[in-house]
């Protein structure tokens, strides 16, 4: 006569009361084994429910409301004119195999009367701004007025946006760097940059991205 089990409870009852009588005989292997098929029929329903109302569109537009609540906090904060972040992926593949570096800029909060950026601060080349990224990656991408940068690259670029001045730092997650996050101000140079802008408090920002942020 077959064992009619009403609910998930009494099949879990059933369950361990199998893998206690394999545990007394040692068989390990099979303990793991029938443990596996056995949780993967149970929660069966719950799994296939999670697959299928999994919505990837909905699950971005929900991150990037997140992240632009912190970004626009930042904003607030510091007074700066535009607060932004960059994001690390691969490019094309070289014969080699080996893939090109980039970055895109994928969250941007400005201020009022203050020009967007993002849509042409896309698939930028590593190689080519080594520079900015290094000394971001040092904690010495900190300017109050961006005519002192040497780097004629980044100079030029930050200039072609109206930079007056800038901070900007590593976002960090899993001990890899994922991104930048940085602040510009475009309206007046900002004297007070390093002191209301101070790394302790911006890297908890950081932080708080690398958290929210795959």
């Amino acid at each position: 006569m077959p064992i009619i089990l009403n609910n998930k409870k009494e099949m879990k009852d059933v369950v361990v009361a199998v893998l206690s009588f394999l545990r007394r005989e040692k068989r390990g292997w099979v303990i793991l084994l029938l443990a596996t098929l056995v949780m993967s029929w149970i929660f069966r329903a719950e799994i296939k429910n999670v697959i299928n109302n999994y919505d990837p569109v909905k699950e971005q537009a929900y991150l990037s409301e997140q992240i632009n609540d912190e970004l626009a906090k930042i904003l607030d904060y510091s007074g700066a004119d535009r607060v932004y972040i960059f994001q690390f992926h691969n490019g094309i593949s070289f014969y080699n195999g080996q893939h090109a570096q980039r970055f895109t800029c994928t969250y941007e909060i400005v201020s009022k009367g203050t020009s967007r950026e993002a849509g042409n601060l896309v698939n930028l080349q590593v190689s080519v701004f080594s520079w900015f990224i290094t000394q971001t990656l040092e904690g010495n991408m900190c300017y109050v007025n961006t005519q002192d940068i040497p780097d004629y690259t980044t100079r030029y670029t930050l200039h072609s946006q109206g930079i007056k001045s800038i901070k900007v730092l590593p976002i960090i997650k899993n001990n890899r760097i994922i991104g930048l996050i940085g602040v510009d101000f475009v309206k007046s140079y900002n004297e007070s940059l390093g002191e209301k802008i101070t790394t302790e408090w911006f890297s908890r920002e950081a932080e708080i991205i690398a958290n929210i942020l795959d």
